[in-house]
């Protein structure tokens, strides 16, 4: 599908070649891959592009009313995507 995976030892020396990469990045991009659990049959790799988090966030931040002046904390297992 054209996806493009940043591994950990292909990570940019520098911090311009980082925001080039961001930069780059279309919303339909693969952004993480969450396993389910399995608990109706095989676990799966749910692949969430960085449109579903932006539109996560854009409705928790709704939702919340959240300020700049915030401070919060994530406590959930990663399965909890944005809580």
């Amino acid at each position: 599908d054209g996806g493009r995976v940043m591994l950990f030892p292909d990570m940019p020396a520098s911090l311009d070649a980082f925001w080039s990469r961001v930069d780059a990045l279309q919303m339909n991009d693969v952004a993480i891959i969450v396993y389910t659990s399995g608990t109706t049959g095989p676990p799966k790799g749910a692949m969430l592009n960085h449109a579903n988090l932006a539109s996560l966030s854009r409705s928790w931040l709704e939702v919340w009313a959240a300020t700049p002046e915030d401070e919060l904390l994530s406590y959930l297992p990663l399965c909890h995507v944005l809580e």
